[in-house]
């Protein structure tokens, strides 16, 4: 019974991860096109809390981008910081000159209200929300900008990559978050969005405040996810993703178990409340598939053969492998098979206990204790 259950679970999850890379390869990658209009009047939007070691290098990396600055401002918005975050970022704008930037102080308690905040300080048409520890290339706006003026879209969805070094924890990372851009890029493809990033984010700044922005949001995360989802109800199909390996921010990896368990925690602990039904549907589907697996390699073995106890292992592991190498193809990165195939009892038992704990558990974010 538990082999039959096990298997039906996989072969949904293979199904599932198959409709993703259709989708995905329906994308048109812009990476080579032609980078056209500068003249939208972008403002790129930064809320920071206790970034003190990182505002220098976003401030270099906005620095360098290519597009005109007399059509681009920066605004930092220090979401109450208890280190020296704000100093140095006024310190940075003002030793180098940047007239087209500001630092600003949050009014609001979380990210959400920081960015609220910030957007109502411009009147720019295209509005790009970055994390502060992320790294861009020289065309980083001006891609998502060019993109924008082709799809004619309201919500832009951009890809984010994380670096990871020779730690296990770090490539672990690298490959999830890979996978879930994947998954979310497919679903804005199908018309089904699933989630985004607001590491890399863009939209109208006009359809922000026509939607209501993030009033109504029910958790203190995954406010982006929820933007979306009232862009799309109210407007449906004018949300795109931009396959453009110019487009992609960069951030690093966490290094410490401790820490990626506090952020799945806090993941986790927002699907209830922010996502759509499909969104919940499949996030039960991969808990489920990740908790039979588990049931099935420890009491599977006493019923079956050792062939037939691989079987759900070796069709999850299969259609991982196919939905993953689409995706690092894109990132021009190499799939790791090897560590994708050992990982995969570890993986399930963090899967499994991400699942039971995070809508009990409480978690930290940004230094401060939420549940």
């Amino acid at each position: 019974m538990i082999l039959v259950i096990t298997l039906i679970l996989t072969i949904l999850y293979g199904i599932f991860l198959a409709w993703c890379n259709y989708h995905w390869g329906k994308i048109e990658n812009t990476s080579e096109m032609i980078i056209g209009d500068a003249s939208i009047k972008v403002a790129v939007i930064v809320p920071v809390r206790n970034e003190a070691k990182n505002i220098s290098s976003f401030i270099e990396s906005f620095l360098s981008q290519n597009y005109p600055k007399e059509n681009c401002e920066l605004i930092i918005c220090d979401d109450h910081s208890t280190d020296n975050t704000f100093v140095i970022a006024q310190s940075i704008l003002k030793s180098k000159n940047i007239l087209n930037g500001c630092v600003i102080e949050s009014t609001g308690k979380y990210k959400k209200e920081a960015i609220e905040h910030a957007i109502s300080k411009t009147n720019a048409e295209l509005i790009i929300t970055a994390d502060c520890d992320i790294t861009a290339g020289r065309e980083w706006i001006s891609s998502i900008v060019a993109a924008f003026v082709r799809s004619n879209a309201y919500m832009l969805c951009c890809p984010v990559s994380i670096k990871s070094g020779d730690n296990i924890i770090e490539k672990i990372q690298s490959i999830e978050f890979a996978g879930l851009i994947g998954i979310g890029a497919a679903g804005i493809q199908a018309h089904q969005p699933i989630m985004c990033n607001g590491a890399n984010l863009a939209f109208v700044r006009k359809i922000f405040n026509e939607v209501g922005g993030y009033s109504n949001s029910k958790s203190e995360s995954g406010d982006d996810t929820q933007l979306m989802l009232k862009i799309d109800r109210k407007h449906p199909g004018r949300i795109a993703f931009v396959k453009d390996s110019r487009a992609v921010v960069f951030t690093h990896a966490i290094s410490e178990f401790s820490e990626l368990w506090n952020q799945r925690k806090r993941w986790a602990s927002k699907i209830p409340l922010t996502l759509s039904a499909f969104t919940i549907s499949i996030a039960i589907l991969a808990w489920l598939v990740h908790s039979f697996l588990l049931i099935h390699l420890l009491f599977g073995f006493r019923q079956a053969s050792f062939l037939v106890l691989l079987l759900p292992w070796m069709i999850k592991i299969a259609a991982e492998m196919k939905f993953l190498k689409s995706i690092n193809s894109f990132y021009c990165e190499k799939t790791p098979f090897w560590l994708i195939i050992g990982i995969q009892p570890f993986y399930c038992l963090y899967v499994v206990a991400t699942g039971i704990i995070s809508p009990f558990a409480k978690f930290k974010w940004k230094g401060r204790g939420l549940r």
